[in-house]
């Protein structure tokens, strides 16, 4: 279980990467993970504090691969 959380993978994975795509008004971001590396759940966090917005996939418990704040 311990190495679960740690990412430890028992079994070799291909390599793989992501892509980016910027324009003037938009970000497009394609996770090229292997499947076995991502849980397929986001956080989406909106504070009542008047703070920024922020999205993120998760992985594991605790952890997050890539995140996107809200602009001010």
């Amino acid at each position: 279980m311990i190495l679960n959380f740690a990412h430890y993978r028992f079994t070799p994975l291909k390599n793989s990467g992501c892509t980016v795509f910027l324009g003037n008004d938009y970000m497009v971001r394609n996770y090229d993970y292997h499947p076995a590396t991502y849980d397929g759940r986001y956080l989406l966090f909106q504070p009542n504090d008047g703070g920024l917005a922020h999205v993120a996939p998760t992985s594991r418990v605790n952890s997050r691969m890539d995140g996107m704040n809200e602009a001010a």
